[in-house]
């Protein structure tokens, strides 16, 4: 006797309730890049750095 065993098609069904942790997780983490790269960065230049009041005073920046 000969048996074979025949593999159907994979079905994916969605199940409505509790979602999955890892798709919780997901969700959270989405949010938080999101928050993340929606932020503005602020920057403030002053002009008077070390290096600029050193270059500015002769100070050729080597000892």
């Amino acid at each position: 006797m000969k048996i074979e065993i025949i593999q159907g098609p994979t079905l994916l069904q969605k199940v409505s309730g509790k979602p999955c942790k890892e798709c919780a997780e997901d969700k959270a983490q989405k949010i938080l890049q999101e928050e993340f790269l929606a932020k503005t960065d602020t920057v403030t230049l002053s002009g008077e750095s070390p290096l600029e009041t050193g270059i500015a005073s002769g100070f050729a920046g080597r000892p």
